[in-house]
């Protein structure tokens, strides 16, 4: 899918140390119940001819257009049941040369117009599977994978975080399949939950408000980030951008407050610490941002994505005592990623336990799904321990 997650116009907020044991300090709180979250939704915080331009967006995010449902009906004309319904119509739209779909990660359409361009992102191709496979009756759910952080930097002051949405299908009597815009880079390990219809559009409008963001079109930013909000009003990601939003604007006061208001859903979000420190160093309070730098960092330090980076960095400067800590600290945060046994078994190799390096890597051999991944997993192992 590719839903964007603004990190904000400040100098250097992507690289920000992100750091706070779980004991310091808390963080300055503001009033974030109804009254000021309605304020900051209503426009009312805006300069008037941002606001003359607000209008409500009405997009058909998930209907079903007439050449959708004759292109569902004949490619699965003759299916015998459900599953084969299912793999019919996968292969009639992703290997049809008609039909080849191309990743774009700004392509951000409905169903129907994913369907008509040919192109979509991972959530643009989820909401068109997920229509067509209801049209025929089949269960189909979007599902919200946690795979490692991607990061794409749109300007010199501003990165974008991506997050993963694909479909989880069910058929009667069959079993569950997953469809993937890139299959390839999807791993069943990754964290992953069922999101509803409505939180999955609000990513659509969400994608949209931060497109029209990157155009400077502030109304109709506002206008989609609200009807997101609408949508998914306990979605902290939201509100962070919605003080990205307001920094644009702007309006220091609103930023503040609605980063508060990620920050009472989801005290672990990283963008809104990152983008709220940098306000209040930019204000001059100098004590806030630090605490609020270490606060990122001790939440950084959680994710085991993170320290497996960590990892591979100290790996790469054949800092390998660094290395060895970081990719333990990532498994125990989550064991069942295979990458990390694997990173583990090589750091025990290059160090000279030759034993616990086959078995870290054996490990990570038996917990791949993909048979693809397990030749290379061997064939490197294979290579590695033979080399010594």
């Amino acid at each position: 899918m590719q839903t964007m997650i603004n990190m904000g116009k400040f100098p250097g907020a992507a690289l920000l140390p992100l750091l706070l044991a779980a004991c310091a300090t808390p963080i300055p709180s503001a009033q974030t119940g109804n009254e000021s979250r309605d304020r900051l939704l209503s426009g009312e915080a805006l300069p008037a001819p941002i606001r003359a331009g607000i209008s409500q967006p009405d997009d058909d995010v998930l209907g079903l257009s007439a050449d959708m449902i004759r292109f569902a009906d004949q490619a699965t004309a003759s299916s015998r049941n459900e599953t084969d319904k299912i793999n019919a119509l996968l292969r009639a739209l992703i290997q049809s040369p008609g039909t080849n779909f191309i990743f774009d990660p700004a392509a951000t359409y409905t169903a129907a117009q994913t369907f008509e361009h040919g192109r979509a992102n991972c959530l643009a191709f989820a909401g068109m599977m997920t229509v067509m496979l209801r049209h025929l009756d089949i269960r189909a759910e979007f599902n919200e994978v946690d795979v490692p952080e991607v990061w794409d930097m749109r300007s010199p002051k501003t990165m974008v975080l991506y997050k993963h949405v694909n479909v989880i299908i069910r058929p009667r009597g069959g079993q569950k399949k997953v469809a993937d815009l890139d299959m390839a880079a999807y791993d069943d390990s990754y964290r992953q939950r069922i999101i509803s219809d409505e939180q999955a559009v609000a990513q659509y409008y969400n994608n949209k408000a931060m497109a029209f963001l990157f155009d400077e079109d502030l109304a109709n930013a506002f206008s989609y980030l609200v009807t997101a909000i609408d949508l998914d009003p306990q979605a902290s990601y939201l509100w962070a951008n919605l003080g990205t939003f307001y920094r644009n604007v702007p309006n220091r006061n609103a930023a503040e407050l609605s980063y508060q208001v990620a920050l009472s859903e989801k005290p672990g979000n990283l963008i809104a610490i990152s983008n709220l420190a940098r306000l209040y160093s930019n204000d001059g309070q100098l004590e806030l941002a630090r605490k609020l730098d270490k606060k990122a960092a001790y939440f950084r330090s959680r994710n085991p994505y993170f320290r497996y980076r960590q990892g591979m960095d100290a790996f790469s400067n054949q800092n390998f005592g660094a290395a060895m800590s970081h990719a333990k600290a990532a498994i125990r945060l989550y064991p069942k990623e295979h990458r990390f046994h694997f990173l583990l078994g090589a750091i025990y190799e290059k160090t000279g336990n030759a034993k616990k390096a086959e078995a870290s890597m054996l490990k990570a051999v038996e917990m791949s799904t993909d048979a693809i991944q397990k030749t290379t997993y061997r064939s490197k192992m294979d290579h590695l321990l033979s080399s010594r």
